[in-house]
């Protein structure tokens, strides 16, 4: 019989049990979502033979099991992925800056969108196509200069579409507005003169501090409407399931098949409020 293959699994530790329960490690299992949910009392190497024998490369944790760290470490030791809705971020750029045009009340090809990208991937080239076409008023900021200029310069070769590519620390970011940042760290985007009113929207890394002088809005997170309500799981995380390793085009069609949309952008503490972003002036 042929092993089936759960690409996600679940998990929640059950904690009222009893004794024998507990002492024997009894795992119960059922067909969950976009995969399998594990029912467990503990993390030890049976669970983890159990989840690895099922075919489970990524797993959700549950709400109440996030800053369990036995269960966290244990995962990442033995090369299961927890998904946390950062790659779910990063294919929901479109709607990100569709729902900031609509809080800045502006018109989307009137928004210059910079963004900060190191990585030369397919995924990365195919957002910030996505963005030229729907604004044309983009800037790439970058410390990986060469293989960029060579795709801006064929962009205006065959498309005759010019798009700036940067990294003077100095002046590249002195004084933009709506910046993208895709994945520079922290330490990097530190090393950049950044307009203390900017909006900056994270999406690989979280950032909560640019300098003293920062007065501006960092985005780290976003809620989303979904059918995917859960009281166990997150319902990012959840959606973030359905996408993972699949080609940027079916992750397309599923956003636009489960009609998500941004419904709130998050920072450090929290909802950042419309009124905030629409008011923030320097």
């Amino acid at each position: 019989m042929d092993k089936v293959i759960f690409l996600v699994g679940y998990i929640i530790i059950k904690e009222k049990v009893n004794f024998l329960k507990r002492f024997i490690n009894k795992i119960e299992t059922e067909n969950f979502k976009n995969g399998k949910k594990y029912i467990i009392t503990k993390i030890n190497n049976k669970t983890l033979k159990k989840i690895k024998n099922d075919g489970v490369d990524d797993v959700v944790i549950s709400k109440k099991d996030k800053e369990n760290y036995i269960l966290i470490n244990k995962l990442k030791e033995n090369n299961i992925r927890i998904l946390e809705d950062r790659y779910l971020l990063k294919n929901l750029i479109p709607e990100i800056i569709e729902y900031l045009t609509e809080i800045l009340e502006m018109n989307k090809e009137n928004m210059e969108v910079n963004i900060l990208v190191n990585k030369y991937s397919k995924i990365n080239l195919y957002y910030i196509n996505t963005l030229i076409k729907e604004t044309q008023k983009i800037n790439i900021i970058t410390n990986n200069i060469k293989p960029f200029k060579k795709f801006s310069n064929e962009l205006y070769k065959n498309e005759a579409i010019l798009i700036p590519v940067m990294n003077n620390r100095n002046k590249s970011l002195s004084n933009k507005k709506i910046i993208l940042n895709i994945d520079f760290t922290e330490k990097d985007i530190k090393q950049y003169r950044i307009n203390r009113c900017a909006i900056i929207i994270n999406i690989e890394h979280k950032i909560d501090y640019i300098n003293k002088i920062f007065n501006g809005i960092l985005v780290n997170n976003c809620r989303i409407n979904t059918e995917d309500k859960d009281d166990e799981f997150d319902c990012k995380e959840i959606m973030e399931s359905y996408i993972i390793k699949k080609d940027v085009m079916r992750i397309r069609e599923k956003i636009a098949e489960k009609n998500i949309k941004i419904i709130n952008l998050i920072g450090k503490r929290g909802i950042i409020n419309s009124d905030e972003v629409r008011s923030l002036k320097c």
